[in-house]
């Protein structure tokens, strides 16, 4: 956790505390289709049941904004794509080429392929079909929603952008804070089984 800067950590936070298994920094080899190797900051997934006894019932998940874009919890298997990208406010261009990058059929293939749901056909005609073109994909006959999310302190208004959900990191450091507080009595004490500094000092500060 440490060697990540401060935004891809707060993101990992997120969506710990909104119960999913994050698998950070997960590599995109170069290949057949795949140019040059490159990472995906996130592959994460979620599972309908989830549930701790501290942090970790319904009413602690961040339920309205996956309602929001139209992805509910219950029942659902809930598998990301997720890109953080911090500092470029003064040059959107740039993010929306590393995004387009980052969002590209070969990489969302690589990525869901590594989730397991389908054979690699069936992933390749999601990606052509529906990914390409749109933020997330509701697979009928299992339930599985596949999602592209973008965690970042700017998001560009501009027609080249790739479809994907935007989540704030403004938004993001919100969520982790008021959590944690809900939870002070328990976590404060226990800030130094958590594996970074960050989080440590949102559990003690509050």
């Amino acid at each position: 956790m440490n060697s990540r800067n401060y935004g891809e950590t707060l993101s990992y936070w997120y969506l710990r505390l909104n119960g999913f298994f994050p698998l950070p920094n997960f590599v995109v080899h170069q290949g057949n289709r795949i140019t040059r190797t490159a990472d995906c900051d996130f592959l994460a997934i979620r599972f309908p049941h989830v549930f701790e006894e501290i942090g970790g019932q319904g009413e602690d998940w961040d339920s309205e904004f996956f309602e929001t874009i139209g992805i509910p919890y219950d029942q659902n298997i809930i598998a990301l794509i997720v890109e953080v990208k911090t500092g470029y406010e003064r040059n959107p261009n740039s993010l929306v080429i590393s995004l387009s990058g980052s969002f590209s059929k070969e990489r969302l293939s690589y990525g869901i392929k590594r989730f397991g749901f389908w054979s690699p056909e069936k992933v390749d005609e999601i990606v052509n079909n529906h990914l390409e073109k749109s933020p997330s994909f509701h697979d009928n006959n299992s339930g599985i929603y596949v999602a592209k999310l973008l965690i970042s302190t700017y998001y560009p208004k501009s027609s080249k952008m790739p479809p994907c959900h935007f989540l704030g990191l403004d938004y993001v450091d919100h969520f982790i804070r008021e959590r944690m507080n809900y939870y002070r009595d328990r976590k404060q004490p226990d800030r130094y089984f958590f594996p970074d500094d960050l989080i440590q000092y949102i559990i003690w500060r509050g």
